[in-house]
C-alpha cells in the first residue's frame, strides 16, 4: 500500500493509451497487486474499475517504479498529502504531555525522494548538521531553508532540474510542487510555528568533555582490569593465540 497516496484521499490518475496491455512484463502482477480486483490488462490496453478503487495506490507505485510506464499515476496530491501529514502529526502530538516532545532532524546525505522508496540517490546538498528543536515545524522550516540557501551538488537530479543555485528552491523545482505544503498545514493547524532563530551549539571535544559526559566509557574500566590481567598475557600474538614455547611474557619485537 501506498500510504502518501492514500493519506491524499483520491484516486489514482488513469492513462489507459500509455499502457502497452499485455505486452508488458509487468501485466499480470498489475492484474494481481490489486485487492479488489478492479484492474484487467488486455491485448489492447488497461480497463480499471475505478468506483471500486480503495486508495492503496499499489497498481501507481508498480507502473511508475517498475514497468517505467507511468499508465497509472497521480503526483498531483503531494500539497493535500502535506497538510494531512501535518494533521496527522497533530494528532500524535496530542497524546503527549506538553513539553515531552522532543525533535531531532539529521539533515545529512539529503536525497531528491523520501524514504518510503527501496533506494536513494546522489545527495542534492551538502550535509547541513543535526537540528533540534520542540517545535516540529520550526524545525522542518528550518532545515528546508538551509538546503535551499547551500549550492546544489554536480551529478545530482539538483543539476538534472536546474536547482544548483544557492537560494534556489531545491525540491521545488525536482518535485515541480510546492513541497512547504506540510509546514502551512502545521501552522495552520496549530502544530508549530514556521518562524526559528538558529542558535549553534559548538562541539566542545576536549578531554574534560569527554571525561564529563562519557565518565563510563568501557575502554577506561578495561584498560585498569588489562594492566593487572591481560587476556593476551603469556601468548605470543603473531601466532593467532597459540602459546609460544619458551615464551612467558611476549612482547612486540620493536618495544
Amino acid at each position: 500500500m501506498n500510504l502518501h497516496g492514500a493519506l491524499a484521499g483520491d484516486k489514482p490518475v488513469i492513462d489507459a493509451k500509455l499502457c502497452p496491455g499485455r505486452r508488458c512484463e509487468w501485466w499480470q502482477v498489475c492484474e494481481d497487486c490489486c485487492p479488489e480486483g478492479s484492474i484487467q490488462v488486455t491485448d489492447q490496453g488497461l480497463e480499471v474499475d475505478l468506483e471500486s478503487c480503495v486508495y492503496c495506490f499499489a497498481c501507481a507505485n508498480l507502473c511508475v517504479n517498475m514497468a517505467g510506464f507511468k499508465a497509472i499515476q497521480r503526483f498531483d496530491h503531494l500539497p493535500t498529502l502535506g497538510r494531512r501529514i501535518a494533521d496527522s502529526a497533530l494528532a500524535a502530538m496530542m497524546t503527549k504531555e506538553e513539553g515531552k516532545a522532543f525533535f531531532l532532524n539529521f539533515a545529512m546525505d539529503i536525497s531528491p525522494s523520501c524514504d518510503c522508496y527501496g533506494w536513494t540517490d546522489t545527495p542534492i546538498v551538502n550535509g547541513l548538521g543535526i537540528l533540534a528543536s520542540y517545535d516540529p515545524v520550526a524545525v522542518d522550516k528550518a532545515c528546508i531553508d538551509m538546503m535551499n540557501a547551500a549550492p546544489g551538488l554536480l551529478n545530482s537530479e539538483a543539476e538534472e532540474f536546474g536547482a544548483l543555485e544557492a537560494g534556489a528552491k531545491k525540491l521545488n523545482l525536482i518535485k515541480g510542487k510546492d513541497i512547504e505544503a506540510q509546514i502551512y498545514g502545521g501552522v495552520a493547524n496549530g502544530l508549530g510555528s514556521a518562524d526559528y532563530a538558529i542558535e549553534e551549539v559548538v562541539l566542545d571535544r576536549s578531554q574534560a568533555a569527554i571525561n564529563t559526559f562519557y565518565p563510563e566509557v568501557r575502554a577506561r574500566k578495561l584498560k585498569g582490569m588489562y594492566a593487572k590481567k591481560h587476556p593476551l598475557k603469556g601468548l605470543d600474538t603473531a601466532s593467532f593465540g597459540r602459546p609460544t614455547e619458551g615464551v612467558t611474557d611476549p612482547r612486540h619485537p620493536k618495544k
